[in-house]
Formats: structure tokens, sequence, C-alpha cells
């Protein structure tokens, strides 16, 4: 199974959704942009109730759609949790279960899900709005950073060039080419993905 991410907003105009999905009936329009609505106002409610944070603009309706890459296969990230974890000195499985400690570094990478969302919000610790991942785009964005040695120690090549590409994200290939697959691909791709969604505060949509 492969990943896919892009950035764009939480929730759309009607005629955002009518681009993306070409869709011409405006009550399923309507319906589209509800269902986002909602969605974007429980994790309000969420950051409000748990962490005391204002950010009411994820249920603006906004325009446009940002950048999208193909992550690699799901073991890519995977195995980039596993690194994250080992250089936390713990496994993954504590992260999961709780056991490394509530808001512990890597918890935006490794509690989360293949599925969901990172919003341009900072908060210490990542959850689930029913069956959806919602982590901090700055919070992760962080945590690659913190990666980066221990990446590097392990690919040193590969992950210099993932460095220099990362600081002119718009110019990625769009999908991993050889000397760039595995883990650093993963990390490559998530930080120009959070780098965009800090700027356009838009989320990150995993998929």
């Amino acid at each position: 199974m492969t990943l896919y991410a892009v950035v764009q907003p939480m929730v759309r105009t009607l005629d955002g959704y009518k681009a993306a999905y070409g869709e011409d009936d405006p009550e399923e329009l309507r319906l589209m942009q509800i269902k986002d609505r909602a969605l974007a106002d429980t994790i309000i409610e969420v950051l409000r109730d748990l962490f005391d944070l204002e950010y009411d603009e994820l249920s603006e309706p906004s325009e446009g759609e940002g950048i999208q890459f193909d992550l690699g296969p799901v073991h890519w990230i995977h195995q980039l949790r596993e690194l994250a974890a080992a250089v936390e000195g713990k496994t993954v499985d504590e992260f999961h279960d709780g056991r490394a400690g509530v808001g512990v570094r890597m918890n935006h990478l490794i509690n989360h899900d293949e599925g969901g969302l990172y919003v341009p919000a900072k908060f210490p610790q990542a959850f689930f709005v029913d069956t959806v991942a919602v982590g901090s785009a700055p919070m992760l964005l962080t945590e690659l950073e913190a990666l980066t040695a221990a990446l590097a120690e392990r690919w040193p090549p590969a992950m210099a060039r993932a460095r220099t590409l990362a600081e002119n994200g718009a110019d990625l290939p769009e999908e991993p080419p050889r000397g760039l697959r595995g883990p650093v691909w993963t990390w490559l791709t998530l930080t120009v993905l959070c780098r965009a969604a800090v700027a356009r505060r838009q989320a990150v949509h995993l998929g």
C-alpha cells in the first residue's frame, strides 16, 4: 500500500469542492462542506479543551489545494517511526500504549496513523477524533528535524541529498527516485509538506 499526502484546507468553499470532485449538485456540495466543517469544529473543541488553544481558522472555508506527494509504501513510515522511537530510547509499542509518557518528543510522528491530519497549530500531544488521527504540523516538523542526525548516520549520501532538496521543496519529483527511497524519502516529503502547511495555514491530509 502506497501512502499519499496533500496540503489543503480542512474546509473548502463550495466552488473548491466543485473543482476538486467534479460535483455540480449544490446540495451535495453543501453536504461535503458541512461534513468537513463538523470535523474541523470538533478538532477546535479538543484543542480548546485539552490544550487551552484557540484556533478557529480550521473551520473557515478557503480556496486552493497545495502540493501533493507520494510518501512511498506504508512500511517506509513504519521504519521512520521505529527510528524515531529508538532515538528516544523507546519502542513504537511503548509510545502506542502510553509507556513513553504524555507529550514526549516524537509522539506526533509515532502516535498517528496512515490516514488523518496534521493541522497548522502547535500542541504537545497527537490525538484521535473518532477514527481520525490529528497531529501538529509544526511539532512534527520539529520532530523530523531532530531525526536528521540519526538518518544521516544510516544513509549518509541519501540524507545529504534530501536535506538539500528540503530547502527547495517545490522542485521535488512526484515519485521517490531510486537514490532516495525508504525512510529518507518519507522524512523529506513530510518535511516539505509540514513546511507548506505552516506557511499556508492549511492541513496535511494523509491517506
